[in-house]
């Protein structure tokens, strides 16, 4: 997968973010000290996001940027999903996806499950 298509998924997980915390582009761009029109064109993807403006606004919306290695993307997506205010709700197409041996044996967990019974 590109690296364009990374960065449209992760500029539209910030627009989220972004109006579930009731903000308007004007007001992100007020607590940024930038004009709005910097931030439509952020959100549109007509400019480019330099990575201390993306550190910047994460902050400023309540995120942190990390780096997560890619055989763990899939896993850190899961703890996302379960989280109420998780911006992830579906795992991009460019994440990890496990194969038949990162499966857990659903046999061995509801043998443990019956064991105190």
């Amino acid at each position: 997968m590109s690296n364009n298509h990374s960065l449209k998924s992760l500029v539209s997980n910030l627009a989220q973010y972004r109006k579930r915390q009731s903000l308007t582009q004007a007001d992100l761009a007020a607590l940024l000290n930038l004009p709005q029109s910097y931030i439509a064109k952020i959100e549109s993807g007509t400019t480019d996001l330099r990575t201390s403006k993306l550190v910047e606004m994460a902050r400023v919306l309540g995120l942190e940027v990390m780096l997560v290695p890619k055989a763990n993307l899939y896993q850190v997506n899961q703890i996302l999903v379960g989280e109420e205010h998780s911006i992830v709700r579906q795992t991009p197409a460019y994440m990890y996806e496990p194969d038949e041996s990162d499966e857990l044996d659903e046999s061995e967990d509801e043998s443990d499950e019956f064991e105190d019974e």
